[in-house]
């Protein structure tokens, strides 16, 4: 990490995500996304915390069912950059939110953020290539003109006016 002040923002930030005293890369690489990834609206990540994973939440991600944001799980091989989806149920029970896989970064090869004098605008250009991969999935609804990814469309209609003006039944 840069200085003390990364942690400071962290712990302001998620008062859950604590980093020992010896952290391994992807914690310290972690830490630095949380502290440098604001994103233009001024949000921060939510941060989901395991043993040996972390996952990042931006944008519109940060809600359990947003769709516009992205999500970056770092572990320590790698940061995966994956994208907000929907996984659908067996049977009537609905939509679960979701991700799918985008792109894969070897921890490796950002490492150098964390050396002093190092730059996060690479951290700042990962967070924006998954937003605009993911706003560029989005699609216009024929009837209602609303955006929706893939997974609620049905052709050209989101799927509640596939229902309310083509009778199809989810």
């Amino acid at each position: 990490m840069n200085d003390d002040s990364d942690q400071r923002l962290i712990d302001q930030a998620e008062p859950d995500f604590r980093l020992g005293e010896y952290p391994r890369d992807f914690e310290a690489l972690a830490a630095r996304f949380v502290a440098v990834g604001w994103l233009g609206d001024g949000q921060r990540p939510s941060v989901l915390r395991t043993r040996d994973a972390i996952e990042l939440r931006f944008g519109d991600a940060v809600e359990t069912n947003g769709e516009g944001g992205v999500i970056l799980l770092l572990t320590p091989e790698s940061v995966e950059i994956r994208l907000p989806s929907i996984a659908w149920t067996c049977g009537a029970y609905g939509p679960v939110a979701s991700s799918c896989f985008w792109r894969r970064v070897p921890i490796r090869r950002l490492m150098d953020v964390l050396d002093p004098g190092g730059s996060d605008s690479r951290l700042r250009r990962l967070v924006d290539s998954g937003l605009r991969a993911r706003r560029a999935k989005m699609r216009p609804c024929h009837f209602c003109g609303e955006r929706f990814g893939p997974e609620r469309m049905s052709d050209d209609a989101c799927h509640g006016c596939a229902s309310e003006h083509r009778g199809v039944v989810y």
